[in-house]
């Protein structure tokens, strides 16, 4: 059954989980509201600053307690400049905190193709975010029971894993030719 999620309950998700977090990202760019300063001053300078935001001291401390957390974007080449900003933002907070950022390229496996949405898995509960993939505007999440919907998620998580690279290296590869 697919329940749809507010805010609060997603936050509680990311909060109740022990063993692990996966997150997968499919879109080539995203229309957050609140990137815009963070946008500008990349354009500006090249870098992010670090955002002072407490979700990522949370996020540090639930790696650090032991709860394994993945950000996986699959993407396109060549990179557009939200994903330069992206790949930044990424090294500004994300790896700061301990998550294992990793990128995908779309072509490097069929099934990095058909995956259908965007989507998180908390432990072993599977979370569908919702965007419209034309101008990239969150439209909401889902939850979803179905244990065959799980078993699916767990699969694209392990090809997108092996098809992947962390983000450090996946951008010294990039800067060497190798893509």
């Amino acid at each position: 059954m697919i329940t749809p999620l507010d805010n609060k309950s997603l936050i509680e998700l990311y909060d109740g989980a022990r063993r692990s977090i996966f997150r997968i990202e499919l879109l080539q760019s995203y229309d957050w509201p609140d990137e815009a300063d963070r946008i500008a001053e990349w354009r500006a300078t090249g870098k992010v600053s670090p955002s002072s935001d407490s979700q990522w001291k949370e996020v540090a401390d639930q790696i650090a307690a032991g709860c394994t957390n993945t950000l996986l974007h699959v993407i396109d080449l060549p990179l557009n400049d939200y994903l330069r900003y992206e790949f930044a933002a990424y090294q500004a907070n994300n790896l700061a905190t301990g998550q294992d950022v990793r990128i995908a390229l779309r072509d490097s496996h069929p099934a990095l193709a058909e995956i259908p949405s965007e989507f998180a898995l908390f432990d072993d509960t599977v979370v569908w975010y919702r965007y419209d993939v034309t101008t990239g505007v969150k439209l909401g999440w889902e939850l979803d029971d179905d244990p065959a919907v799980l078993a699916s998620c767990q699969g694209y998580r392990e090809v997108a894993m092996a098809h992947s690279k962390p983000l450090l290296e996946f951008i010294d590869e990039l800067k060497d030719g190798q893509r």
